[in-house]
């Protein structure tokens, strides 16, 4: 085998089993796909940047190597004595000096990454994309800096926290995430697309929903609102343009990042408050529904 191979990409060989004995032996491997292999066993490369392993199942992994068991000797076994079933080791990744990750419907959930799994800062895009994660696995939770993280179609994504700094953040079609939040002082220096995710409520430096009950009550009497307990009851058509998502709620406050500006706003039926020097009123598709924002200084 050519020593100075730098990638190889096996996508959608279903038929492969195995590699060859001596791909480990492969220094200058810097890109290995293997997305689509579901009958190839996994082996252990540490010089790869790139890897993605779409459509492989590594949720239902139950093998482990033995005790003070070599990656060489660990290799040469699966190499050796292919099993009829082969499952995909976690523990195998090269996660001290990859970039790039891809698994894409790996049937990955929250305990399907060992405790002691770490990835190495030098991590730069993540795509964990159809899993049934509900949070963001500990192995991540070290890095300090993504290029790219992506989260599409995750049913099961119930929380984003302690997220480092991000260029491009994609959570789309998640459909119970409720809040994304960063490491304090990370910030989201590019785009979000957090398109469909209904029952998003927060997310850091971009924006937070939040009951008219829990409004601070000085808010509130500045926008000239003075009996908050009968509008509780009240529903309106709230529509989110983060998100994409239109809902029937409870009069709720929208809190919005812009820049320098903090911005407030309530969405009340068929009723305008002004309050402050600096207020905008914009109509929302619907018949008497409105949207106030009040810079909130």
């Amino acid at each position: 085998m050519a020593e100075g191979l730098v990638l190889i990409n096996l996508k959608d060989c279903i038929l492969l089993k195995k590699l060859p004995e001596n791909f480990g032996m492969l220094k200058l491997l810097h890109t290995l796909i293997i997305s689509g292999c579901s009958n190839l066993t996994m082996l252990k490369m540490e010089s790869l940047k790139v890897f993605h392993a779409n459509g492989l199942d590594f949720g239902n992994s139950n093998f482990t190597p033995h005790q003070n068991e070599s990656w060489k000797e660990f290799i040469w076994g699966l190499v050796s004595k292919p099993r009829i079933s082969p499952q995909f080791l976690l523990s195998s990744l090269p996660c001290n000096s990859i970039t790039s990750l891809s698994l894409v419907n790996c049937n990955l959930h929250d305990n399907s990454f060992p405790k002691d799994f770490r990835f190495a800062p030098s991590l730069e895009y993540l795509n964990l994309s159809n899993n049934p994660i509900g949070f963001l696995p500990d192995c991540f939770k070290g890095l300090k800096y993504v290029k790219w993280l992506t989260f599409i179609d995750c049913n099961q994504l119930l929380r984003l926290e302690d997220l480092p700094n991000i260029e491009l953040l994609g959570t789309l079609f998640c459909p119970i995430l409720e809040k994304i939040t960063l490491k304090p002082g990370m910030y989201i220096n590019g785009f979000v697309f957090p398109q469909k995710c209904e029952k998003l409520l927060e997310m850091d430096g971009v924006f937070k929903i939040v009951p008219i009950g829990e409004i601070d009550s000085e808010l509130i009497n500045n926008c000239g609102i003075s009996d908050v307990e009968s509008m509780k009851t009240m529903q309106t058509r709230f529509y989110n343009g983060f998100t994409f998502v239109e809902t029937k709620c409870s009069i709720q406050g929208f809190y919005e990042n812009q820049g320098e500006c903090n911005l407030f706003s309530i969405f009340i039926l068929g009723v305008v408050f002004q309050r402050g020097s600096l207020v905008k009123v914009t109509c929302l598709h619907y018949p008497l529904s409105y949207h106030i924002l009040i810079f909130d200084t």
